[in-house]
């Protein structure tokens, strides 16, 4: 008898954590089965980005082959982009669009994706990578590059945040009323200061 009733009580255990195992697996496919449709939407909702951008070049205040999200929105030309794959809006001060030769070459950075630089014509083909923190030390070769810039008023940083080259420019002459188109002439002003930063990046569809 007590053979039999240790032998119930590990098998029921047994049977207990199978079936612990096989729900941790059937959640883990319904999360991933969501994920082709939110790639899908996250590409429509760059393209729409570009969109936006390609239709109001000449309404810009100050014209560059860059306009980023945080521009557009403040032109009210666009609202803010919902993150598809995680809580929140897609980030204004790295989405961005480059129009070269009628050419529209879109990049939107959500929580932890990034459509980097594609044509948005081709929706399909669009590359989603996820990409890790930005960091200042690099940590392999495959790592993905930028400089960024803010600038020093009595020895203070006026921005927050480190801002890529066009981004960095707009929000400069948002803040001084002025109409800056490079980064040399801004010295008069305050004291450009920069640094480069890395990050991993990985495809994970596309």
């Amino acid at each position: 008898m007590m053979n039999n009733k240790g032998f119930a009580k590990y098998e029921v255990l047994t049977v207990f954590a199978l079936i612990i195992i096989f729900l941790a697996i059937g959640l883990n496919f319904v999360s991933n089965s969501g994920s082709p449709q939110k790639y899908n939407t996250m590409r429509k909702s760059a393209q729409n980005f570009a969109t936006a951008v390609a239709g109001n070049l000449d309404a810009f205040d100050v014209y560059f082959n860059e306009h980023y999200l945080s521009e557009t929105i403040d032109n009210e030309f666009i609202g803010n982009i919902k993150n598809p794959l995680g809580s929140g809006n897609c980030d204004i001060d790295e989405s961005k669009v480059e129009v070269v030769e009628g050419k529209r070459f879109v990049t939107l950075k959500c929580g932890d994706y990034l459509i980097d630089n594609e044509d948005d014509t081709i929706l399909k083909g669009m590359k989603i990578y996820k990409v890790g923190k930005w960091s200042s030390k690099k940590t392999n070769d495959d790592d993905q590059e930028v400089v960024v810039y803010n600038c020093k008023d009595n020895n203070e940083e006026v921005f927050d945040n480190y801002y890529q080259k066009y981004n960095f420019l707009y929000y400069i002459n948002k803040k001084y009323n002025n109409s800056y188109t490079d980064i040399s002439s801004i010295d008069s002003t305050c004291k450009v200061v920069e640094k480069t930063m890395y990050r991993t990046k990985e495809l994970v569809d596309g």
